[in-house]
């Protein structure tokens, strides 16, 4: 399996026909990275938190969705979270 991801990856001692081969399969198996598992490997989360004191009113949608088009454009995933900091509970 590390000789695999180690195909895929650019930059690593692959030949490229040997990288053109695993391709080939990955795409016939519908290989997809599993992200948590390259990034525990990186030692980095690529997750960005955002605490917003109610995620359900027109202004934090539109901040929510802005921060996904910024973030995901240079690789990040984001976690929203409301913090209920002013809604009353009933």
């Amino acid at each position: 399996m590390q000789r695999f991801s180690r195909a895929l990856n650019i930059g690593t001692n692959v030949t490229n026909e040997t990288r053109k081969g695993f391709l080939a399969v990955s795409k016939e198996l519908h290989y997809e990275t599993n992200i948590l598992a390259r990034n525990f490997v990186k030692r980095k989360s690529n997750l960005l938190e955002l605490i917003l004191p109610d995620i359900t009113d027109e202004f934090p949608a539109e901040v929510i969705q802005g921060v996904n088009e910024i973030t995901f454009k240079h690789g990040y995933y984001n976690i929203f979270i409301s913090s209920h900091e002013y809604r009353t509970l009933v």
